[in-house]
């Protein structure tokens, strides 16, 4: 069979065949050069991200702790987050310190079951920002409210994992957190594990 297509191919003109050696290698220089193009875009962006959460980080180092502390969470639902949200509002509040509430409950289809206990911060207040939800959520509350209610403030994301690696999508909500709390050591091993290096 390969002699048969060998004559074959030897019968055909030299400009044919001196084509269909330029036409085979094309896909591949195509490809290399794409794959290089591609490969390029990715590093640049890659950089200019790192560049920009750099940026960001070291601007967020600069704010002060200050008071009151709004916790932001599930407050008004019935069920775990909500009342680790209620549970850390209320020891704020045990321990003297001026506690504010922000309810995201209705905003992601839980009932509001609950009353609110505390009010909710004023525009003037800056004090610290504890956001008792995880990354999912906070990203969806960030791009709501375009940012507005962490501009200025102190933002400390309380986060809450069992397994033993965190999902790849909330890489990006390290960029709008100041530190990260946990409820225990091993969830703090798991999202410590793609927090990015300062």
């Amino acid at each position: 069979m390969k002699s048969d297509l060998l004559s074959v191919w030897r019968r055909l003109p030299a400009p044919v065949r001196r084509a269909a050696h330029l036409i085979v290698g094309a896909p591949r220089g195509l490809y290399l050069s794409a794959s290089k193009a591609i490969d390029d875009a990715a590093k640049t962006w890659a950089e200019r991200n790192a560049q920009a959460r750099a940026r960001r980080r070291a601007w967020r180092r600069n704010l002060p702790a200050a008071l009151p502390v709004t916790i932001v969470g599930f407050h008004g639902a019935v069920h775990g987050l909500g009342e680790g949200a209620r549970m850390l509002a209320r020891g704020f509040a045990d321990a003297g310190v001026p506690v504010r509430a922000v309810d995201l409950s209705a905003d992601v289809g839980f009932p509001v079951d609950l009353p609110a206990v505390f009010p909710a911060p004023t525009a003037e207040e800056r004090g610290v920002v504890i956001s008792h939800i995880n990354p999912p959520e906070l990203l969806r509350w960030a791009r709501d409210t375009g940012g507005r209610p962490l501009e200025g403030r102190r933002h400390i994301g309380y986060w809450a994992w069992e397994l033993e690696d965190v999902p790849a999508h909330w890489a990006p909500a390290f960029d709008l957190v100041d530190e990260v709390w946990t409820p225990s050591a091993f969830a703090a091993d798991a999202i410590r594990k793609m927090a990015p290096r300062a």
